[in-house]
């Protein structure tokens, strides 16, 4: 039976964002009593979901529910990170001055495996949820529950464009690729509707509703997760990485890394040295 979504109640148990070591972790077959949302954010690894194996890896959810048998096993050689929620819920409903609640079990309408297209907005949310449920923020509990109705909204909207037409998802996998290989390049709209073959109108369009992303805020994510990992390089400078990023000055490129992190290029770079 599914839930209606329209009347959801949540309790977020906890939240849950592991580095596996390289020494062969793995959580052997099991069962939980409540639910849990798995997203795989790096490395690789093996879910064995009812006797089935899948493939672990960036982009990938996992949603485990009551009685579904499980288990978990990092690779060595590339071990996983993810991040996960635990959480219960249940139907509630205002009828004639009377609350109505249905505690009949449910599941939520998504699959226990699914390739997240538009993962990095889930990895956003999820980061959030685990900050706010390791703080001691007043209302913590009721703003961990908001960001997770935004959750489940995302994973349900990709659920549905999973089910886009597959020269549409090509299209925008193709610009996707382009931008990861040449971010040092001028990554105009027009460019990339070119390489495309889509009108610029559409292909932006297309590209949000697909992806979740503006293109200007997917290439600028993009970009400033490319900068941190060079920032974190002894002897790169600021400037340096923005000139190399092709953001057309350094000033830009600190106002669009702080928007995005939360700290400037400096800031970040000194806290990691």
């Amino acid at each position: 039976m599914y839930m209606d979504l329209h009347n959801m109640a949540v309790y977020i148990r906890y939240s849950v964002y592991r580095k596996c070591p390289a020494t062969g972790w793995e959580i052997s077959t099991r069962t939980i009593p409540d639910h849990e949302l798995v997203l795989i954010t790096h490395g690789n690894g093996v879910v064995t979901i009812e006797g089935e194996k899948y493939e672990a890896k960036a982009g990938t959810l996992f949603y485990f529910y009551p009685g579904l048998f499980h288990a978990l096993k990092s690779c060595n050689e590339n071990p996983m990170h993810f991040l996960a929620v635990h959480f219960s819920f249940t139907n509630i409903q205002y009828e004639n001055n009377n609350w109505i609640l249905n505690n009949s079990k449910t599941t939520l309408p998504i699959p226990p495996m699914q390739e997240i297209r538009n993962y990095l907005k889930l990895k956003e949310i999820l980061v959030e949820i685990d900050k706010y449920w390791r703080s001691n923020a007043i209302g913590k509990e009721l703003m961990c529950n908001g960001l997770f109705l935004q959750l489940l909204s995302t994973i349900l909207l990709d659920f549905r464009l999973n089910c886009y037409n597959y020269s549409a998802r090509k299209k925008v996998d193709e610009i996707i690729s382009y931008i990861q290989k040449n971010m040092d390049e001028n990554l105009s709209t027009k460019m990339l509707a070119e390489i495309a073959g889509l009108s610029p109108g559409y292909m932006c369009k297309l590209f949000k509703e697909i992806t979740g992303y503006t293109l200007v805020k997917y290439i600028n994510k993009c970009r400033v997760d490319a900068a941190k990992k060079m920032l974190a390089e002894e002897g790169k400078k600021v400037k340096d990485v923005a000139k190399s990023l092709n953001f057309k000055d350094e000033f830009y490129f600190s106002r669009v890394f702080k928007n995005i992190e939360g700290v400037s290029p400096s800031d970040f770079k000194r806290n990691f040295m």
